[in-house]
């Protein structure tokens, strides 16, 4: 097993329940504010208003997570910059299409 097949492997399950603590917290919170417990902190990072804060808390994770993708995707490609024709071309084969016919004299 190589190094990258380890990573897919072990390294993305761990980034993916990562992703799930910011819903924990707020989870907590709830459960803590239901069972009445006021003093713990989760409870007490929910606020006066905990709806509002709960929306604000997972819009502001969504955008993140957003910014994060869109920062990544970009490394991911193997040609910097990326050549729209070269791109054009892997598409042309991997659909089986062939180019269109170029057209001999003038247009008319």
């Amino acid at each position: 097993m190589d190094a990258d097949t380890r990573v897919r492997r072990y390294a993305k399950p761990v980034v993916f329940l990562l992703c799930l603590l910011p819903v924990a917290w707020l989870g907590a919170g709830i459960y803590a504010l239901q069972s009445g417990d006021m003093s713990a902190a989760s409870a007490r990072a929910l606020g006066a208003n905990p709806v509002e804060k709960i929306q604000d808390t997972l819009g502001i994770w969504g955008l993140r997570f957003l910014l994060l993708t869109l920062a990544i995707t970009p490394s991911l490609s193997p040609g910097l910059p990326n050549n729209p024709a070269v791109e054009q071309d892997e598409l042309r084969v991997w659909l089986d299409v062939s180019p269109p016919p170029l057209r001999q004299g003038r247009p008319k």
